[in-house]
């Protein structure tokens, strides 16, 4: 399992190795103590493994370090299976403000992670990356496309039922296998007999599941 920092609590981590599985979570300054803590492995220990990848994508360029730290049971007692600390050392060129105005400028970034898992380095930042790939692009589309952080819909049940049904139009757009978000709101008002079959004759349907911005 992978999440973000809202999940890095002591009793989900526990519930996590409990059931069986492993996680990593993101580690911020919400748990302190941890962060610190991280903070001082990095600076006191000899990593125990590292890789680096670089793309330029759209103009942009991205230059990622993974290093990864061991780390023993006592050192965090209270995290259910901690073994490594791992940092994700980000630096590059992005584009920056409004689409008019738009210019690259330079960024560095430094993230700290906790992980039960014996993974190579490579192998985390694979992970890593996997996340929140998927995470931007489901928010990109719920947020940017579908509007919802100004839903109008307020009170009583009102905003879990909509975000049901924005999840439920992102669920079917993928199975239709358009490319984006609008192209399939615009087929889905215009073809509403196609929509009714690809619901409900799936054994028919073989377009692939895409995964969109």
């Amino acid at each position: 399992m992978s999440a973000d920092a809202l999940h890095c609590q002591k009793k989900t981590l526990a519930l996590i190795i409990d059931g069986g599985n492993d996680y990593i979570v993101t580690i911020k300054k919400n748990q302190l103590s941890l962060f610190l803590a991280a903070q001082k492995v990095v600076e006191s220990q000899r990593a125990s493994d590292s890789n680096q990848t670089s793309e330029n994508l759209h103009g942009r360029s991205t230059t990622r370090i993974t290093t990864i730290y061991a780390i023993s049971s006592e050192l965090l007692p209270l995290w259910a299976g901690a073994k490594h600390i791992i940092v994700i050392e980000r630096t590059g060129s992005r584009w920056s403000g409004k689409k008019s105005r738009r210019r690259l400028v330079k960024f560095h970034e430094q993230h700290y992670y906790l992980s039960s898992l014996d993974w190579s380095a490579s192998k985390l930042a694979e992970a890593i990356r996997g996340h929140w790939l998927i995470e931007n692009r489901l928010h990109w589309v719920k947020d940017v496309t579908l509007n919802e952080d100004n839903c109008i819909h307020r009170g009583g049940n009102a905003p879990a039922n909509w975000a049901m049904v924005r999840q439920f139009l992102v669920s079917i757009a993928r199975m239709m296998g358009t490319n984006t978000l609008p192209q399939a709101l615009r087929f889905m008002a215009n073809q509403l007999g196609n929509v009714s079959e690809l619901l409900f004759d799936l054994s028919n349907r073989d377009k692939p599941v895409k995964s969109f911005m």
